[in-house]
């Protein structure tokens, strides 16, 4: 399951024999072409994946060839909601509009109005006198297209105050601007800019709200989640104003083709994502998208003198040199629930989808859980935990790979659910159902968590098994995580700023 080092033209293969218990995956050699489908067709057959992913592949290719190997056309789809990555240079995902989006604001959350910052509510005849020496105008309202796109150039001025430098991103939500905040010596921000469509100004709004609340709350920056300065309504846009941040894990893993990161980094991500979602328990926060595009590095810069020190690892000569900073901070909370609203139906990506929420049960901070050790094994191994698109297939791999599913959570699971499941047994139908021998091949492959993880590294087999099981009653806390061994001695201060 880990992407191997080697020329991109040999083929590799995952070997049926097993002649150890440990199953060394980087031995094993595929091309790069045939990894890019595969991991396509894991993720694009998802429709809310395929939406992301599409509007990801249409920023990152405007003006140059597209990448063929991880984007496919599809026809276009009913649109739905976005969510902002708040990255450099980045091109940013977007998420499906779900009836949560309906809901109240979070407590303390206020209204639209048209300008909700820290910064002065009202112009002053001195700000706009300095406006004008500083000879900028705002030109850029007349440059919308006929959906209601942002349309700015660089060199325009949002709201005589963000002078526009380029492009950081485009998608179905709107567009994202990288800018000048001439108010603040210059500090270089990221803007959202929503489209003027009521459905994505009203997300854009309730997604500003609750990270206004969880950055109020965050006193002592111990939240590790991404800086809303402000939102505001620029000519019927709603935009909210981050913090400028480097690249996605997803976009690292992506640049240096799916290497895997050392143990050493992988810890410093794990802990630091642990620290968010114990903060976002505390004020009784879900994030429920949690994905490696949605952590992003504080700097991704390349520093080849933190490469993997121990020659000897076969493991450590196939990995990642990884950047220069070990911070990362968590994004893209335009689906976070509070405990205290409804909490039922489909969340997550689907190969970070934790077992209750495809059985129907609903879910709480322990789906969050399922989906940080999703992220952390990722990490590790370069690949996806499960790669797979449909649900069947899905609940086949966790089985296979983690335990079979208890009988009590068949019994509870919804009608739908229980299809998949035999009514007398209520064991799982596989591989009788499965939608073709190329599935059950799939599926014949995974290995279990045990033998995916190398020996050495047991301390974070441990901590994925409490991660990864099965019942979200015994699943770890984030607090308790945080406990475990595999995370003695690290803290913030002694992780690369």
């Amino acid at each position: 399951m880990r992407r191997d080092s080697r020329r991109r033209d040999e083929p590799r293969r995952r070997s049926r024999s097993r002649p150890r218990r440990y199953h060394d995956h980087h031995r094993e050699r595929r091309s790069s072409r045939d990894y890019g489908d595969r991991r396509r067709d894991a993720r694009s057959r998802d429709r809310d994946y395929d939406d992301r992913r599409r509007d990801h592949h249409r920023s990152r290719s405007r003006g140059r060839h597209a990448d063929q190997n991880r984007h496919t056309n599809y026809s276009r789809r009913q649109e739905r909601r976005s969510n902002y990555s708040p990255r450099r240079s980045r091109s940013h995902s977007s998420s499906r509009m779900t009836h949560r989006h309906s809901r109240r604001m979070p407590k303390g959350g206020r209204s639209a109005s048209t300008d909700h910052g820290h910064e002065g509510v009202c112009r002053s005849d001195s700000r706009a006198y300095k406006e004008k020496k500083r000879n900028m105008s705002d030109d850029s309202a007349s440059h919308d297209d006929t959906i209601g796109s942002y349309e700015g150039k660089p060199g325009d001025c949002i709201d005589n105050r963000y002078k526009i430098i380029k492009d950081a991103g485009l998608g179905t939500f709107g567009r994202v601007v990288l800018c000048r905040d001439l108010d603040r010596n210059d500090e270089i921000v990221a803007l959202k800019v929503v489209r003027k469509v009521e459905r994505y100004s009203d997300s854009a709004k309730i997604e500003a709200a609750i990270l206004k609340d969880v950055n109020e709350r965050d006193t002592k920056n111990a939240s590790l989640c991404v800086k809303m300065h402000r939102w505001f309504e620029f000519r019927g846009h709603v935009v909210l104003v981050f913090e400028t941040l480097g690249g996605s894990l997803y976009d690292y893993l992506k640049k240096h083709e799916y290497k895997p990161f050392p143990v050493a980094s992988v810890r410093a991500y794990a802990w630091q994502l642990l620290t968010s979602l114990s903060y976002l328990e505390s004020i009784s926060l879900i994030h429920t998208d949690l994905k490696p595009e949605n952590i992003l590095l504080c700097d991704d810069t390349e520093d080849p003198a933190l490469a993997p020190m121990s020659p000897r690892s076969r493991r450590n000569r196939r990995c990642i040199v990884p950047p220069a900073s070990d911070r990362v901070k968590l994004i893209d909370f335009g689906g976070a629930t509070y405990q205290d609203e409804a909490r039922s139906g489909i969340i997550n990506t689907r190969q970070y989808r934790s077992p209750e929420v495809m059985l129907g049960l609903g879910w709480s901070y322990p789906s969050d859980i399922w989906s940080a050790g999703c992220i952390i094994a990722e990490l590790y191994l370069g690949e996806l935990l499960f790669s797979t698109h449909e649900n069947l297939e899905h609940l086949a791999l966790i089985e296979r790979c983690i335990a079979p599913f208890p009988k009590e959570m068949v019994e509870r699971a919804d009608k739908q659910a229980k299809k998949y499941f035999t009514s007398t047994s209520q064991t799982l139908r596989w591989p009788e159902n499965a939608a073709s021998q190329e599935s059950i091949d799939h599926v014949r492959k995974m290995r279990p968590l045990r033998e995916i993880i190398a020996p050495e590294d047991k301390g974070l087999l441990s901590l994925l098994e409490g991660m990864l099981t099965m019942d979200p009653a015994r699943r770890l806390s984030a607090r308790d995580a945080l406990r475990h061994d595999f995370f003695t001695g690290i803290s913030l201060d002694n992780l690369h700023a």
